[in-house]
């Protein structure tokens, strides 16, 4: 899906393509998503906010955006975004096993 990146703060637009790739809405697609990743790409996915400030990310998903009745898919996307990292570090630490 493609994002807008005037719904998105200017600090994050790195990661619009991993967000439109990696944000999926539905956790089983996801996690199935994550699960036959590539390693490499796993590896992308799971360090991707390392360089992000963290500040910025959380100010944004706790913020105004958070409280709205209608989230835009920006937000949804990056929200998940997130949850594909932890689900990409679970993965690469099961590949290490």
């Amino acid at each position: 899906m493609k994002l807008d990146k005037k719904n998105i703060p200017e600090a994050l637009h790195s990661l619009i393509h991993l967000a439109e790739k990696w944000g999926i809405s539905d956790d089983y697609d996801r996690e199935e998503a994550i699960s036959s990743a590539p390693r490499k790409e796993l590896e992308v996915i799971a360090h991707c906010l390392d360089q992000v400030e963290d500040k910025i990310l959380t100010q944004w998903l706790t913020g105004s955006e958070s409280k709205r009745k209608s989230l835009s898919q920006e937000y949804v996307s990056m929200t998940n975004l997130t949850m594909a990292v932890h689900s990409a570090k679970l993965e690469l630490k099961r590949l290490k096993l």
